[in-house]
């Protein structure tokens, strides 16, 4: 009985990182750059890291069987990468999920949208609005003369 497996060539990893490695940079600069205190320079610098740590993280994770040997035990994980790992999982799942419902027709515009009430601070209540105040005509020139 012949059994087929399906792999990727050798030649197809460094695109496939390559597209994981902007994903996740994107996603990250995208959190970071909505950061103050963060200048546009420092936000780059620090999505790059953590976008690398991420990688290095994943790769570690996600080793392939057939580069270690049989008999040597599994490459160790440094415990600082775990969550690096983790966050590159949850960005990349996060992706595909917003990017299957954007395809599927579901977005933002579909939402329904409940109308809160505003909240006046002269009301005291939520959702009651103060009584607006009358317009006060201006007295003109005549309006003066008659009194």
């Amino acid at each position: 009985m012949n059994t087929t497996t399906i792999a990727f060539p050798g030649q197809l990893w460094p695109i496939i990182g390559l597209c994981v490695f902007v994903i996740l940079f994107a996603m990250i600069y995208g959190a970071l750059k909505h950061i103050r205190m963060l200048s546009p320079q420092l936000s780059r610098i620090l999505s790059v890291c953590v976008t690398i740590l991420c990688m290095i993280s994943m790769d570690r994770l996600f080793e392939p069987s057939k580069v270690r040997d049989w008999g040597s035990p599994p490459r160790e994980i440094p415990l600082i990468l775990i969550p690096y790992g983790a966050l590159g999982l949850c960005l990349l799942l996060m992706g595909l999920v917003l990017g299957f419902a954007k395809l599927l027709g579901y977005s933002k515009r579909h939402r329904c949208e409940r109308k809160m009430p505003s909240r006046d601070p002269l009301s005291g209540h939520r959702g009651q609005t103060s009584p607006k105040p009358k317009k006060v005509q201006s007295r003109t020139s005549k309006d003066r003369r008659e009194k």
